[in-house]
Parts: structure tokens; sequence; C-alpha cells
């Protein structure tokens, strides 16, 4: 019995923090999209359209990883 019921806490804890590092991830894009819109144009012009492509990809999945890294930390240290 302890061994099904670890097996569907550790589904439900993987299901779970796939769906807040999404919501997450969707939050921050669509922040940074409205900023983004609000820019000059001078910023586009002195920046480059990779690094402009960093910030939206790889830097908010970063903050997506770190974010369910903490909290995954925060529920298993409680449980402990």
């Amino acid at each position: 019995g302890a061994f099904i019921l670890r097996g569907i806490a550790a589904v439900l804890s993987t299901f779970c923090m796939g769906w807040v590092g999404r919501h997450v991830v969707m939050n921050i894009r669509q922040a940074m999209f409205k900023h983004m819109l609000a820019l000059p144009t001078a910023y586009y012009d002195k920046t480059t359209t990779g690094e402009i492509l960093s910030k939206i990809i790889y830097n908010v999945e970063q903050v997506a990883d770190a974010t369910t890294d903490a909290l995954t930390v925060l529920v298993r240290e409680s449980c402990m």
C-alpha cells in the first residue's frame, strides 16, 4: 500500500510541477511581451534579435525551472 501511495504521489507531484512551471512561463512571457510592446524603437535598433529571443525563450525557462525546483524543495522539506 505504501509503495502504491508513494508511486501515485510521485506521478501527481511531477504533473503538478509541470503544470505550475508551464503557467509560470506563460505569465512571465505575457508580461515580457506587454513590456516589450511599450519599449522605444531605439531599444530594438541597438539590441540584436538573438538577445531578444534569448530573453524570451531561454531566460524565462531558467526562471521557471528555478521556481519549480524551489517549490519542490519547499513541499518536500515541509513534509519531512
